[in-house]
């Protein structure tokens, strides 16, 4: 049931708050996170490398999250309506005309990001098509696999491929992949090395060369990044601050998402 589901996670922290000193007056902030795996970002049990990030940002300005679920399209339009203030999403220039990114000299500020993701393209094994870093070879007119909502969208039409995105979800796209109905699917590189690893070992392959890497950003709805404007600029900062500490690497390094 894909019918839009808001709702607070009680059985996981529910609120990502400052230390107890610090807890006088938090910011509250509604953070929209998928119903879905985004791997490694956030998971709909409330870990992932962005909201681990989150919560140790925390510890310098106060802050308090209340994660909300909801399907990755909802949260778009909640963001847009105001029904939620924050998500973890890519920079969009369109996006600019309902919400605040953290910026530097007019330009979105990566320093202050919350990680990155790095898209690959998959295939069945030995087959003729690959990824040489900027164009497909051997693909023809062969439709490759994506999530229509994804970024990496827009350079999939620069490329003049044909795009089959009737597989809504990974699972669906891989099936499609494994009964030859596309050439390749692109998705996010470590979500296709599990799914590949634990069903499609020895049938599907990722391939080694980055289809595409971009930073994802705590993106704000703009009426309340104006009501709260040092409070959210002073977060961003700390967000990027914590992304750079020994501990917070350390965490990378460990980190393995829950299946």
């Amino acid at each position: 049931n894909r019918k839009y589901r808001l709702s607070t996670v009680r059985s996981q922290s529910v609120v990502l708050a400052a230390p107890l000193w610090l807890q006088a007056a938090p910011l509250e902030l509604r953070l929209c996170i998928f119903d879905q795996p985004f791997s490694p970002m956030t998971f709909p049990d409330g870990c992932g490398h962005s909201l681990e990030l989150l919560r140790r940002a925390s510890a310098s300005q106060p802050v308090a999250i209340r994660q909300m679920v909801a399907p990755r399209a909802q949260c778009m339009t909640r963001l847009r309506s105001g029904e939620v203030d924050a998500m973890v999403a890519a920079f969009m220039p369109e996006r600019m005309d309902y919400a605040a990114y953290p910026m530097k000299d007019g330009v979105v500020d990566p320093a202050r990001a919350v990680g990155n993701l790095t898209f690959s393209v998959s295939r069945r094994r030995d087959a003729a098509v690959r990824w040489d870093g900027k164009q497909f070879v051997g693909l023809g007119r062969q439709p490759v696999g994506a999530q229509h909502d994804m970024l990496h969208m827009d350079l999939l039409r620069q490329l003049n491929v044909v795009v089959d995105d009737s597989g809504a979800d990974l699972e669906r796209m891989f099936e499609r992949l494994a009964r030859n109905r596309v050439a390749a699917v692109v998705t996010e590189h470590g979500e296709a090395a599990t799914l590949v690893a634990r069903k499609y070992r020895g049938e599907i392959e990722t391939l080694p060369v980055a289809f595409q890497q971009t930073a994802m950003y705590l993106v704000v709805n703009k009426a309340f990044y104006l009501r709260h404007r040092s409070k959210i600029e002073a977060y961003w900062t700390a967000v990027g601050q914590a992304g750079r500490t020994n501990d917070y690497r350390q965490y990378l390094n460990e980190f393995r998402p829950h299946r």
